[in-house]
């Protein structure tokens, strides 16, 4: 995917994500981080420094809505990382392995670090309900996105 795209398409779900489920969930924690996913999963083409450099804009945005002081800044960043460590040392056979278990056991991690980060700044109220909620919604948009992924890369 272009380069211009993966940036356009991420910041339009960061914003998406803000407008429409952070009331829902009622806390940015909490609301599925579908703009990071789509981060992950899309921005496998354009390359690791720039993964990291959206990553950081990402969590700058994020910090910007939520005033964290950079905590959303340390996790994006951080563990986009270690993402693109993990994709390229871990030589996984099939990809679909990594959707389907990578990706999904970095979110609990980076929802996990994240949580403790947000509370120093704001007072956040841990609900495994909405946890639970959140990383099932963000498990089925890891799945989507995979899937349309595959189906643009077998139509081009």
């Amino acid at each position: 995917m272009h380069l211009l795209k993966v940036f356009f398409f991420t910041f339009f779900l960061a914003v998406l994500q803000a407008s429409v489920l952070v009331p829902i969930f009622k806390c940015l924690v909490f609301s599925p981080h579908i703009a990071v996913l789509f981060l992950w999963i899309y921005g496998r083409s354009i390359g690791d420094r720039t993964l990291i450099i959206f990553a950081f804009f990402l969590g700058l945005f994020f910090d910007a809505l939520s005033n964290t002081w950079g905590a959303y800044i340390f996790a994006t960043v951080l563990f986009t990382y270690i993402y693109t460590i993990l994709k390229d040392i871990l030589i996984v056979r099939k990809e679909s392995y990594e959707f389907l278990f990578i990706i999904p056991l970095l979110l609990i991690l980076y929802k996990l670090i994240l949580f403790p980060l947000v509370s120093l700044k704001t007072e956040v109220h841990f609900s495994i309900e909405k946890f639970g909620i959140s990383f099932l919604l963000e498990y089925l948009s890891i799945l989507y996105l995979y899937r349309l992924r595959n189906k643009t890369y077998e139509e081009a």
